[in-house]
């Protein structure tokens, strides 16, 4: 049994063929998406895990730079209860990190998955005007945001969980102490954070305070919508 992420056709069409008949046997799965399975193969954007060279479980994801979404994952109800499914997820991660992500996201379909993603180290974070329960897992290790500041002389990141017109009262709700490399521009440990485009950042450093909206701050940051990643402050230092 392994996890690969070089399918055959022939893996591609048993997928096809268990979801379909999950489909007419309890009207449950992900027959619906059928048509993403093949796009994603010759995407190269699926991992399975075989046994005896037989595809019994898959996951669909999609990479943008350091942030991968996984769209689908499912095994083959036969399959299920064996133990097997985490490590399958727990590869698929390794996988992806391989080729450079850091961050995972995921929305949970159908929403009683949300305790076998938890056990995969996944956590719930929230989307404003977004029902759906959406999960995301970090995969290396990132600077977390701290209430006791233990240095004032360090410049530090606040993050509000709205938009700017709100925050007269609200305070932040995260903040971060940065440390940074020899090159005093590169995080040592990097920001990863759930985080709507609309919300209010702010840089408080020695030299200035700078805030903004996330999608308007001037500095290197990834901006998926739900999602910010920050590895250095290159252009507030320099």
């Amino acid at each position: 049994m392994r996890t690969s992420i070089n399918p055959t056709k022939q893996n591609i069409s048993e997928i096809e063929n268990w979801l379909t008949q999950e489909w007419n046997d309890k009207n449950e799965g992900f027959f619906t998406n059928l048509e993403m399975i093949p796009k994603a193969f010759e995407e190269n954007r699926i991992s399975i895990l075989n046994e005896n060279d037989k595809a019994i479980a898959f996951a669909l994801f999609r990479i943008y730079d350091e942030m991968s979404v996984i769209d689908i994952a499912e095994i083959e109800p036969i399959h299920r209860g064996r133990g097997i499914a985490r490590k399958f997820i727990l590869d698929t991660l390794d996988i992806l990190k391989s080729r450079g992500v850091i961050v995972v996201k995921l929305f949970c379909s159908p929403e009683k998955s949300e305790g076998f993603w938890m056990k995969c180290g996944f956590n719930r974070f929230e989307v404003p005007n977004n029902s759906q329960i959406n999960m995301y897992k970090t995969l290396i290790d990132v600077l977390n945001p701290t209430n006791d500041f233990l240095d004032s002389k360090l410049d530090k990141l606040k993050l509000w969980d709205c938009e700017p017109h709100l925050t007269d009262r609200n305070q932040p709700k995260w903040i971060w102490e940065l440390k940074y490399k020899n090159d005093n521009k590169t995080l040592i440990k990097p920001i990863i954070c759930p985080a709507h485009y609309d919300w209010q950042i702010e840089l408080d450093s020695k030299s200035k305070i700078i805030t903004d909206k996330v999608k308007y701050f001037p500095f290197d940051i990834f901006d998926s919508g739900t999602f910010i990643i920050i590895n250095s402050i290159e252009n507030i230092k320099h």
